[in-house]
């Protein structure tokens, strides 16, 4: 690949979306073991964990969508551990684990500033689960995958935010969710409001 266009200034962006928008780049049989290879490792660590890679006809366009079935809940040390003992299994380069590591330390710290404690006493809400882990690694894979970390020219475009509010473990707050606000403050992530009065953009 010689240049990627992430276009969600409309529909906003989460991890899956992104696997799957990249799955459906090149859904060959190395991406799809290695998707399998994942399942099965991360499993290990929640028995009830399971991927399903779902093919989509929009408006006529196709697509790809993952939808990811977790039940056990981890603090973000146990996520970091995790994350770089399966991605040491799967043979990650040195970029992707660089990718794995800053990734997870951000949304710790992101979790630590907005609610004011130190990093090591930070506990995960909404981002506790092994779908967190999931979404982190299989997009570290697929980065490498593409070669998205060292030769790809990446162009973002002003990422949809959404509006209004949303119901999370500390009750109701407005979009983008303070996390949210905090990685995009610490990445410059360049945003759009809306276009819906929901949330479109996640941490992950």
């Amino acid at each position: 690949m010689n240049g990627l266009v992430i276009d969600a200034s409309n529909s906003g962006l989460a991890g899956d979306m992104l696997i799957s928008a990249l799955i459906d780049l090149d859904n060959s049989n190395r991406v799809r073991e290695t998707l399998t290879a994942i399942e099965k490792e991360l499993r290990a660590y929640d028995h009830e964990f399971s991927i399903t890679l779902n093919d989509l006809m929009n408006g006529g366009i196709k697509g790809k969508s993952i939808s990811v079935k977790t039940v056990k809940r981890f603090h973000p040390k146990e996520l970091y551990k995790i994350s770089i003992t399966v991605a040491e299994k799967i043979k990650l380069n040195h970029l992707a684990l660089e990718f794995i590591k800053k990734t997870i330390n951000l949304l710790t710290i992101a979790e630590a500033t907005v609610h004011g404690v130190d990093f090591d006493k930070v506990h995960f809400h909404e981002l506790a689960s092994i779908d967190t882990v999931f979404d982190i690694l299989m997009f570290a894979y697929l980065a490498m995958y593409h070669n998205l970390f060292d030769r790809t020219q990446v162009m973002i475009m002003p990422v949809a935010v959404g509006g209004g509010t949303v119901e999370t473990a500390h009750g109701t707050l407005p979009v983008p969710a303070p996390a949210t606000a905090e990685i995009i403050k610490r990445t410059n992530l360049i945003i759009r409001g809306g276009p819906v009065e929901k949330e479109l953009l996640t941490p992950t």
